[in-house]
């Protein structure tokens, strides 16, 4: 391929081709388009219905024709974005793969002459949120074209679709408005039917707007507060009647400040957050205008099993009523553990489904795939950022041939080994009935299937074809070493468990992995004492552990502003810790972790103290399981010794939506709140 006809303006594009093409020992010179060779050129054009005697009618913006004929390579589009998605498609047909941001797989020689592909994306918007893509380059590689969140804020060479996320407060600044018009503000949201509330909406979004005209393809997301609460009183709680969900005046919301929006900013998508409290579609609600559409969140999901199976329908069936209402629809969806990034989260089959189950929905035009966006080593993290790219672009594509074209360019040799791995994890849940949601307690795999992946993964490092190869087994091994490590007290040998936390502690190091969770840095894991034995309660004495109680330590449970610390009054000398002065509800137990059945459960928790204080009518700490239950408060009498104790809660089913919680009192004279743990026994 010694020559190239191109467009002078073209040029970079072609530059991105010449530098992989060179890899290889060949280089594209550019030639003027009215020099086009005869043969063996390639030729790179934009049009908007025929290039050199082709149809592009069919062809979306970012749609390409790539084809060879009479010697000579086209790839022809309706834009820039297209012509450089083509000439990815291109080098891909050559042979290289873009498995890294650092690593591309280049063919010792070239594996095609002959091809005609002419693709069009299925999906206006393809965002994957990890850290692997922060670098944009890499996203444009792999096609994805959104950079909602990203810690690298540098824009796409073209393309971009930008979503501007708007909060409330934004809009409404509570600080400026809630001493002043405390009617404002409602449910923890704002008073979204309050004439003077929208109002001063509008003109603050006025000013928003204003500083991004120079963004194309621009959509505003007026986010809710992240909260389960909302405002259900006055006129809102007659249209939530009326309309049939609590969404409804949020929705009407949105709509008016969109239609005040509409002749300045005309290109403008507004979309609605269908999430928690407003994921529910109104039952009754007229035809969104063409400048709103809705982002609808799957987070309640169970990501073990497909969208179209079991307790997951009933999100396609809201999907499918918001789609009466809206012909604008994102999916926001979810790929990790936010309980635990690191132990592994087998959901590649299950999201393929997804994608290939929403690309039939003409409703959809894009999908956010949420996962550990702030660190880098999350589970399988290569592999699924390669797949889902890949799924995103084309629905259609066979998820198994995408894991074996991954695994068998990235892993070497040991590629059919971490194939396996990925097929031995998916297996086991499927045979277990393992519910995934977006937090999960991390204790789903049993002993000895953790101790055959981790013997599994160690042979695949050890007859690794070379040092790079051993080194990115190691770090699929990290999801292994981290649940063996979690579940320390399923394993009798601590030479074993000192042998597999030295190897994550080297893993975390090489490979920068900070976090093991939203809010967990991973020192908290590389600090566990594998030498220390927990020891039972005393309430579970003659009790068999796993069939008549169950034990949640601290990283089994729902984190916020809580710390885990050292303390060694505690069973397995760490605790959770909270400031006494806090009030969230910062540590949490879902009950869906619950067995089938009914369940006795307890925590165990002390309090420390700052001074020697008068105890009368003062709080050691709140509980509760919400929303089931009142909230309680314990009387500081009871826990000022310092020592632990144990607290009975109730007896309880497993539950979806449902949580033990803990907050400490709000006070100064509590230093901190401490839970050891929480268990659980089975009620005969």
């Amino acid at each position: 391929m010694p020559v190239n006809g191109i467009y002078t303006e073209k040029r970079w594009i072609a530059d991105e081709i010449n530098k992989y093409i060179s890899m290889m020992g060949f280089f594209l010179p550019v030639f003027p388009i009215d020099n086009v060779p005869e043969e063996g050129g390639l030729i790179l054009s934009t049009c908007k219905e025929r290039c050199f005697g082709y149809s592009l009618e069919h062809l979306n913006r970012e749609g390409f024709l790539v084809r060879n004929k009479n010697g000579n390579v086209y790839i022809l589009s309706k834009s820039d974005e297209g012509l450089l998605y083509g000439a990815y498609e291109f080098l891909e047909l050559l042979g290289f793969r873009f498995l890294t941001k650092s690593e591309t797989y280049v063919p010792k020689k070239i594996n095609k002459t002959d091809f005609t592909k002419t693709v069009n994306p299925r999906f206006l918007y393809r965002e994957v949120f990890m850290a692997e893509s922060d670098c944009p380059d890499f996203a444009q590689r792999l096609r994805l074209n959104g950079r909602l969140g990203h810690r690298e804020e540098r824009p796409l060479k073209v393309g971009n679709v930008y979503i501007l996320i708007v909060s409330l407060d934004d809009l409404v600044p509570e600080d400026r408005y809630q001493e002043s018009d405390p009617e404002y503000f409602c449910g923890g949201q704002l008073d979204f039917t309050n004439p003077e509330v929208i109002e001063i909406a509008k003109l603050n979004m006025d000013r928003i707007l204003s500083r991004h005209r120079d963004l194309e393809n621009l959509h505003v997301l007026i986010s809710t507060n992240d909260t389960g609460f909302y405002c259900n009183e006055g006129r809102s709680k007659e249209r939530i009647e009326e309309a049939g969900a609590p969404s409804a005046p949020y929705l009407d919301f949105v709509v008016q400040i969109a239609d005040s929006m509409r002749d300045i900013y005309p290109n403008v998508k507004f979309l609605a957050l269908a999430y928690l409290w407003s994921r529910k579609p109104p039952e009754v609600y007229r035809k969104l205008p063409d400048n709103v559409g809705v982002f609808y969140s799957l987070i309640d999901a169970d990501l073990s099993i497909p969208l179209l199976v079991r307790s997951n329908t009933r999100f396609l069936k809201e999907i499918y009523r918001w789609g009466e209402i809206s012909n604008y629809i994102f999916i926001w969806h979810y790929i990790t553990n936010f309980s635990n990034y690191l132990v592994p989260f087998p959901d590649i089959y299950q999201i393929a489904d997804d994608i290939k189950t929403l690309s039939k929905i003409p409703q959809i035009k894009g999908i956010f795939l949420q996962g550990a966006y702030n660190t880098y080593g999350s589970d399988l993290s290569d592999l699924k950022l390669y797949v889902f790219s890949k799924l995103l672009w084309n629905p259609d594509l066979d998820v198994d041939n995408l894991i074996e074209d991954f695994s068998s360019h990235y892993y070497g040799n040991s590629g059919k080994i971490v194939e396996a791995y990925v097929n031995a994890t998916y297996s086991y849940i499927k045979e277990h009935a393992v519910s995934l949601k977006v937090k999960t307690n991390p204790d789903y795999f049993d002993k000895d299937f953790l101790k055959r992946m981790y013997s599994l993964l160690s042979f695949a490092q050890e007859n690794a074809e070379n040092e790079k190869i051993r080194e990115r087994i190691e770090k699929v091994k990290v999801g292994i070493d981290t649940a063996i490590l979690l579940n320390s007290q399923l394993f009798d040998d601590r030479n074993f468990l000192e042998k597999v936390k030295k190897e994550l502690v080297s893993a975390v190091e090489k490979y920068t992995i900070e976090k093991y969770s939203e809010s967990g840095d991973i020192e908290d894991i590389l600090n566990i004492n594998v030498s220390v034995k927990d020891t039972p309660p005393p309430e579970t004495k003659g009790l068999i552990k796993e069939i008549d109680w169950l034990d949640f330590q601290e990283f089994s449970l729902k984190l916020c502003c809580a710390d885990i610390v050292e303390d060694r009054y505690a069973s397995n000398e760490k605790a959770v810790a909270m400031e006494g002065e806090k009030t969230d509800w910062g540590i949490q137990f879902s009950l869906e972790n619950l067995p089938p059945g009914k369940w006795k459960i307890y925590f165990v928790i002390r309090v420390q103290l700052k001074d020697d204080i008068d105890f009368e009518n003062k709080i050691a700490f709140r509980y509760g399981v919400y929303p089931v239950t009142d909230d309680y408060e314990a009387p500081l009498e009871d826990f000022a010794d310092g020592d632990y104790h144990t607290v009975y809660v109730g007896t309880f089913e497993k539950s979806e939506d449902t949580d033990l919680w803990i907050a400490p009192p709000g006070e100064d004279y509590v230093e901190y709140i401490l839970v050891d743990r929480v268990f659980v026994i089975k009620s005969r």
